[in-house]
C-alpha cells in the first residue's frame, strides 16, 4: 500500500487497499483480453469498466465481497490463459512452459485469496507455502517471458 492511500484512509476512515487491488485486476483482466476481441467487445468491455469503477467507489462492500470479485476476475484470468495454453497445444502440439506457468501462479493466488474468505483456522501455513511458490514463479517469470517462452517441449 502506497503512503497516499494510508494517509487517505488516516485522514476519512476509509481503507481503499481493496479498491486498489480490485482495479489493479481489472485493468489486468482488460490487458489480457483487449487485443483478442472485436470493437464491440472492447466498447462493452470499457462501459462495464467505469460501471464497475461508479460501483466499487460509491458502494461499501464488505471484505468476503472484495474477496469475492478478486477471486472471480482471476478465475476469468486463469481461464483467458488456460484457453491460450490449450489452443497453443492442440494447434502446434507443443507445451509451453510460460503459459504452464501462468496458469499455476494464478491457480496459487485463487487457492491464496479462497482459503481468506473461506476462513482455515490456520492458514499461515497456507499462506507461507504459496507465497514461497509464488516466489519461485517470479523468479521463473524474471528469466522466461512469453515471446521467449525457454523450452518448449
Amino acid at each position: 500500500m502506497d503512503p497516499v492511500s494510508i494517509l487517505y484512509g488516516e485522514i476519512f476512515n476509509h481503507d481503499i487497499s481493496f479498491n486498489y487491488y480490485l482495479i489493479g485486476n481489472y485493468l489486468l483482466l482488460t490487458s489480457v483480453i483487449w487485443n483478442k476481441n472485436t470493437s464491440e467487445i472492447k466498447y462493452s468491455l470499457l462501459v462495464v469498466g467505469i460501471f464497475f469503477l461508479i460501483l466499487i467507489y460509491t458502494i461499501n462492500f464488505s471484505i468476503n465481497d472484495h474477496l469475492l470479485i478478486i477471486i472471480i476476475i482471476q478465475t476469468m484470468l486463469l481461464l483467458a490463459f488456460l484457453k491460450t495454453f490449450i489452443v497453443e497445444y492442440a494447434f502446434n502440439s507443443k507445451l509451453n512452459y510460460f503459459y504452464l506457468a501462468l496458469v499455476f501462479y494464478i491457480l496459487t493466488i485463487i487457492s491464496k485469496f479462497l482459503i481468506v474468505l473461506i476462513g482455515f483456522v490456520d492458514a499461515t501455513a497456507f499462506f507461507h507455502f504459496t507465497t514461497i511458490v509464488q516466489i519461485l514463479f517470479g523468479l521463473y517469470f524474471s528469466f522466461y517471458r512469453e515471446n521467449k517462452p525457454g523450452k518448449i517441449v
